[in-house]
């Protein structure tokens, strides 16, 4: 996997699921007894996660939320990221780098 950059795209994983708490969610994967819970910022980067908003515009929104600039919140959203690749809870879509996020047509 490529290191994370304001660039990337994750998408949460397709076999999670989310159940919201008085303080964020909690999420699991189907096949797995393992529970996360996710504080209300956590969640909403989770949220974010679609494929197609960079971490960058992830760290946009959740300034606004918060009131923090972009610049403050891009290392908090990165490292958030960054977990949940490693959980499992998240993917990269595809490479930004190749000028567009939407995916390949089917041949």
């Amino acid at each position: 996997m490529n290191p994370l950059n304001d660039q990337s795209t994750p998408r949460r994983s397709d076999d999670a699921t989310a159940e919201a708490s008085p303080t964020g969610a909690v999420l699991q994967k189907a096949k797995d007894s393992n529970k996360f819970e996710l504080n209300a910022s956590a969640f909403a980067i989770w949220n974010l996660c679609d494929g197609k908003t960079t971490l960058a515009e992830m760290a946009d929104a959740i300034g606004v939320l918060t009131g923090a600039t972009a610049a403050e919140t891009l290392s908090e959203v990165t490292r958030t990221v960054a977990e949940f690749y490693r959980v499992g809870l998240a993917t990269e879509l595809a490479s930004a780098s190749n000028g567009s996020s939407d995916p390949l047509p089917a041949l």
